[in-house]
């Protein structure tokens, strides 16, 4: 009979935790909704509405952030002016993302792939340059697979590795995609991957090559945009985590032309994606930034500039 007791306890406790810790993800996601929009606007497609911005003259120059549930177009603050100069420059946040629609659906490549193209066919109206950090290098390089004539020069920062690509759902995944997605489970499961704790150590550890220059605000930023739209915050985690994100995108990097690498000197994943490139594809350029790591654009936004200028005309 105690041991019951105790187990029916043991039980509620677990239960009743994780239900106080999914209503206190939900008050900061109302936290996130209180967010600038920095005069942006919003493209209505035919997924959902995805935000964006508009700045600067000269040729257009689309800039992808990092695929991630965290990550917004914020993640190109630091380089944008400088880039507005003589770009006009256009910053999304990817669906899943930041203050863009979270549809209730399953992640693809191919679900990006058409943004993209739809975008830029739709925004833009004209071929324009891309620069896309991580995982969403996969996407620029796919999308222009599904229409070459929109892009001109692709620029991947610290891509993802290439052998990702290719590894493809098992029934595990499967499965765990079902417990992703269930109410209550996954809910928990993604509020607690995704809590201050772990999204601090994640950028200290990851993103930046010298910790002390990732300015707290930065951090509260991709915190409150993890929890933007609480409900739906974890359709894109599923999907990534149980790689239906991933395609083969070798055929891409092999047959593309304007393709180039910029690698943080201590992002050992980056630079392995870029010695990968170019080796299937003798014509891709890559160079390096010294002290940075996965997110050049904002450690030394000054140097990143400069080494994009250079590639985007093939000085």
């Amino acid at each position: 009979m105690k041991k019951r007791i105790f187990s029916l306890f043991s039980t509620g406790s677990i239960l009743g935790f994780a239900f106080l810790f999914n209503t206190f993800s939900g008050f900061r996601s109302v936290m996130g909704n209180r967010l600038p929009l920095k005069n942006g606007h919003y493209y209505r497609w035919k997924y959902g509405n995805v935000y964006y911005s508009k700045c600067g003259t000269g040729t257009p120059l689309l800039l992808i952030h990092e695929l991630l549930p965290t990550s917004s177009g914020e993640e190109w603050a630091e380089s944008l002016r400088t880039l507005a100069e003589t770009h006009t420059v256009y910053t999304l946040d990817l669906p899943g993302c930041g203050r863009s629609d979270k549809p209730d659906l399953l992640y693809t490549q191919y679900f990006y792939d058409q943004m993209i193209v739809d975008f830029i066919s739709d925004i833009i109206q004209a071929p324009c340059d891309v620069m896309a950090t991580g995982t969403s290098f996969s996407i620029a390089v796919m999308a222009r697979k599904l229409d070459p004539s929109r892009f001109l020069h692709i620029i991947g920062v610290n891509p993802s590795p290439i052998e990702w690509t290719y590894r493809y759902p098992t029934v595990i995944h499967r499965l765990l995609r079902y417990i992703l997605m269930s109410p209550f489970a996954g809910t928990f499961i993604y509020n607690v991957s995704h809590c201050k704790f772990l999204v601090t150590n994640d950028m200290v550890k990851n993103a930046f090559y010298e910790p002390a220059k990732l300015k707290k605000e930065t951090v509260d930023l991709y915190y409150r945009f993890a929890h933007y739209d609480h409900h739906l915050n974890k359709m894109l985690f599923s999907s990534m985590l149980t790689r239906f994100m991933n395609l083969d995108i070798r055929d891409g990097i092999r047959q593309g032309e304007n393709l180039s690498i910029i690698a943080g000197e201590a992002d050992e994943q980056g630079v392995h994606a870029a010695k990968a490139c170019a080796r299937m594809n003798g014509s891709v350029r890559v160079r390096r930034i010294q002290k940075t790591k996965h997110l050049p654009q904002m450690e030394n936004p000054g140097l990143f500039c400069m080494t994009a200028e250079k590639l985007l005309t093939h000085k």
